[in-house]
């Protein structure tokens, strides 16, 4: 089987990772999408980053009716901190009846080389890359719609108290806002 892996914090989840997700299965080119849900991130401070258990549980609610894609915390046990590399040499050795793709924003692809055994997992894995910015197709890139939501520009209307409506999963603004995460 095909599996995406897409990586992140997901803080929080929206509706531009549902919308990559779909367009990467309804390609063929994967057959299931794996969230792969990071407690921390290597690259962003983690005062902002809710709980990683708070995280996934707003990600099983994004993704639960939907079908092929699924999230993970497999990053929670394994050694810190999580190098994408040692990630995938995890699921490659106790999944390995699978074929893992890496899905990855164009933004992260300008700085792939400064990732761990990057050329390792350029040899080993399929990059899928999805527009961020720019929209000129190369090879690695991934001809889809370009998604102009973030994380950083929710937690932002959130603490500007301006509407996340169709940023996010109806069930996530409800958590998100009843809990008052990133006011």
């Amino acid at each position: 089987m095909n599996i995406g892996l897409f990586f992140g914090t997901f803080n929080p989840i929206h509706n531009g990772h549902i919308h990559i997700s779909r367009e990467v299965l309804n390609s063929k080119r994967v057959d299931e999408i794996w969230l792969i849900v990071s407690p921390q991130s290597l690259f962003k401070k983690s005062s902002i980053i809710l709980d990683k258990n708070i995280r996934i549980n707003m990600i099983n609610n994004a993704v639960k009716k939907l079908k092929n894609i699924y999230s993970s915390s497999v990053e929670f046990k394994l050694e810190k901190p999580n190098y994408t590399v040692n990630t995938l040499n995890f699921l490659s050795s106790n999944y390995s009846a699978n074929n893992f793709k890496i899905i990855i924003g164009e933004d992260n692809l300008a700085s792939f080389d400064t990732w761990k055994d990057n050329d390792f997992i350029k040899k080993k894995y399929e990059l899928i890359v999805y527009p961020r910015k720019k929209k000129e197709i190369s090879k690695e890139l991934f001809n889809g719609e370009l998604i102009k939501i973030s994380s950083t520009d929710i937690r932002d209307k959130i603490k500007n108290k301006e509407s996340i409506k169709h940023l996010v999963p109806r069930n996530v603004e409800k958590e998100i806002l009843e809990n008052a995460y990133y006011s």
